[in-house]
């Protein structure tokens, strides 16, 4: 009986000693949510931190010394910056120490942040390419640049983390934990005369990378363009079939993410680090495609949190404190990521308009604003285009609200008329043109004595070959229809 006691505890010892099937769920990325746009990542794997660009910061210069003047387009608002949220996630992470940071580019939505958090977290090594104001063609897009750049070597210096600028074939290959980081454009390039190779913006020096997170392949570009010098073309090829992918610069689709270049990526997923919505088109494309965008851009939570399985994607981001949408007495309420009310006012949350106000209150059905007329879904986001309320139609306008006086082609073949109460004109004369009950024009019709032409408008012409006395009687009773409702309208 001892033998066998012995035996089990020996066994129970042994099994516990193993790495339990659930060691690589410690593999993740996390994306900093952003106020407007800016990247910062932290990369998670068996209790080893590193990050990837590390978003805006609260410091900028303020034009007293000459090496950095304040130049317009510097981020100064802070709605617009992520520093908060990057070091509240920092800190429920519990993050002692970054194995590294790699810095994409020079622009302070990806550099900014870095001087704070290598003064406040010890840091390995810093990996970040040679920058200088010079080596900018367009002095339009210098902004904070260098400003931000030297601040992160400052820190790095007085921290005394490991800098390399001149990153070898041999640094291109990294390691944390389990994960896997190769990166492509991470050579400095130099003109004849020793001098930065000129490029018209930062943009085109990024540092790509492509990440290997339990045998999941991610392609995080930084700001990466196709302009002049057509690098999504050049490295395209280099990257390969991916899994996942980030949008290049955030959310842009004019000079980056060209649709060859996603064709040859091919991902299952795109990870958008922007609180403006995927233009339409190019957002129907990716449907068509069947690629999923995940949002980082949202405001009820710090980060956006995501482990990797073979390919698959899992969002863990409401296992990290979040708050959001609640109900209180009846009444739509939101907080933010601090579970603070948000500031009154229009605001973008999830890809979609809201208006906050009253301390949280999130506006819902009709609400006159800025002296139109909006309409809210039950949930709060602002609804466009076709409103059916009391079974009348009205049409919504994001920038314009509630069209009045006004026509409308709902699509290619109807066209709507939307009176000045905003009401669509239905089974009524409006503008010598007659509307059926369901809001459409009443084409090529016979209307009692009145006839429509294939436009739906009045037509006199159909008249022709009748008595004078008929195409009057039509007349005053068009003009009696007109009267009769003014006053049901109460004109």
């Amino acid at each position: 009986m001892k033998l066998l006691k012995t035996i089990i505890i020996i066994t129970l010892l042994f099994i516990t000693s193993l790495p339990t099937v659930y060691a690589k769920a410690n593999d993740k990325l996390h994306i900093i949510t952003v106020a407007e746009w800016s990247d910062a990542m932290i990369l998670e794997s068996n209790g080893h931190y590193a990050m990837i660009d590390t978003g805006e910061d609260f410091s900028y210069p303020d034009g007293s010394d000459s090496r950095y003047p304040d130049r317009e387009g510097i981020t100064k608002d802070k709605k617009k910056i992520t520093q908060d949220r990057l070091f509240a996630h920092i800190k429920q992470l519990g993050i002692k120490k970054f194995d590294f940071i790699i810095i994409t580019h020079a622009h302070s939505d990806h550099v900014g942040s870095a001087h704070d958090v290598l003064k406040s977290i010890p840091t390995g090594k810093l990996y970040i390419k040679k920058y200088s104001d010079d080596r900018i063609s367009d002095k339009t897009r210098l902004w904070d640049n260098l400003y931000g750049y030297e601040r992160a070597l400052k820190a790095a210096k007085e921290t005394n983390t490991e800098i390399i600028q001149d990153i070898s074939e041999k640094d291109s290959h990294l390691t944390l934990g389990d994960i896997k980081i190769d990166l492509l454009n991470y050579e400095n390039e130099y003109e004849s005369d020793g001098s930065l190779k000129k490029v018209y913006d930062d943009n085109l020096n990024s540092i790509l990378a492509i990440v290997n997170i339990n045998n999941t392949k991610i392609f995080l570009g930084g700001d990466l363009e196709n302009t002049e010098r057509h690098l999504e073309e050049k490295y395209g090829p280099l990257i390969g079939q991916v899994d996942v992918m980030k949008f290049n610069h955030h959310v842009e689709t004019t000079k980056s993410n060209t649709k060859e270049f996603v064709d040859k990526l091919n991902p299952k997923k795109i990870i958008k680090t922007g609180i403006r919505p995927v233009e339409e088109k190019y957002a129907e494309y990716l449907k068509q495609k069947n690629i999923s965008i995940i949002n980082a851009g949202q405001l009820d939570r710090a980060a956006i949190s995501l482990e990797f399985n073979n390919g698959d994607v899992k969002d863990i981001s409401d296992d990290y404190p979040h708050y959001g949408f609640y109900n209180e007495n009846n009444i739509l309420k939101f907080k933010n990521w601090k579970n603070e009310a948000p500031e009154d006012g229009w605001t973008q949350h999830n890809d979609n308009w809201y208006y906050f106000f009253n301390s949280g209150t999130v506006a819902v059905g009709w609400k006159y604003l800025d002296n139109k007329w909006f309409y809210f879904n039950n949930n709060g986001s602002l609804k466009t285009g076709v409103v059916k309320d009391n079974n009348t139609f009205y049409y919504i306008d994001k920038n314009n609200g509630m069209l009045t006086d006004s026509w409308k082609e709902i699509d290619s073949t109807s066209k709507y008329y939307f009176k000045k109460d905003g009401r669509a004109a239905k089974n009524e004369w409006e503008n010598f043109y007659h509307f059926e009950a369901n809001g459409t024009l009443s084409k090529d019709k016979w209307i009692g004595f009145l006839h429509t032409n294939n436009n739906g408008r009045l037509s006199l012409s159909d008249y022709k070959n009748y008595p004078l006395a008929i195409v009057l009687i039509a007349i005053i009773i068009y003009i009696g229809h007109k009267i009769k409702n003014r006053k049901h309208r109460g004109y």
